[in-house]
């Protein structure tokens, strides 16, 4: 046993030092506006998901599944407002499902518009416009999220007396869009990105030559990291609330 354990923790360290991730971030205004947003004391942002999807295994053809849903979308806007809240403190968010509520009263979450083109055509209608207005939302942030599972493979850790493990890895991979609506004005502000990539798979120890009965998982939180990459990236960029556009330089 001892020997055992010698041998795979080094193994199972050097597997489980790869869990962490990666992360890069971009934003972009559209060319006609200002450099960040100005937000008043009583407005707010909203935080949308459009769409997202999972890549179990990029081996297979029909990878690609939408599973976008309300629990989904409550995962990010959490995320996402969290991060956004460690930058610009006085930001007021306004709940997505409360703002569905208001703007779509009629409509299942599914049903309701949610892609950045449609939102932008419903501005342009004075009803929907006055309807919304109670909500004091002045900038839409509309979220396409994907997660893929990479070059999923197969391996152990083996010497010419056996092999102490074998182990399935991956490269997760995690994208989240961002399409920054200005509400006020109907338009598109600008658009921010954040990616991150990490290691992911499992561990089956073998022990006596007999493979344990049960698999040790390890993660890399791509999609908290990317999230958090992207409130980062938003509250430093985008946003100035009332304190912060004031505060000396």
């Amino acid at each position: 046993m001892k020997a055992f354990l010698t041998h795979l923790v080094p193994a199972l360290v050097f597997l489980l030092g790869g869990c962490g991730s990666t992360m890069t971030t971009r934003s972009e205004l559209d060319s006609s506006q200002s450099n960040t947003t100005k937000i008043g004391a009583i407005e707010t942002v909203s935080i949308i998901l459009d769409r997202y999807r999972h890549c179990e295994d990029d081996r297979k053809q029909d990878c690609w599944v939408y599973s976008t849903s309300e629990s989904e979308e409550q995962a990010f806007e959490s995320c996402l407002s969290t991060s956004l809240l460690k930058q610009q403190a006085k930001l007021n968010i306004f709940p997505a499902k409360e703002f569905r509520r208001v703007a779509f009263p009629d409509k299942e979450f599914l049903a309701s518009p949610r892609n950045p083109g449609a939102i932008v055509v419903l501005l342009g209608d004075e009803e929907f416009k006055a309807r919304i207005a109670t909500t004091h939302v002045h900038y839409l942030i509309i979220l396409d999220i994907e997660t893929s599972n990479n070059g999923k493979h197969w391996g152990g850790d083996c010497t010419g007396n056996g092999c102490l493990d074998f182990h399935q890895t991956w490269v997760k991979v995690s994208n989240i869009y961002a399409t920054i609506i200005d509400v006020q004005h109907a338009l598109r502000f600008g658009v921010a990105e954040a990616n991150a990539t990490g290691k992911a798979g499992y561990v089956i120890p073998i022990l006596a030559y007999i493979p344990l009965p049960l698999p040790i998982p390890f993660f890399s939180a791509t999609e908290s990291s990317a999230c958090a990459g992207l409130g980062q990236e938003l509250g430093q960029k985008f946003f100035t609330t009332p304190d912060a556009a004031q505060a000396p330089n």
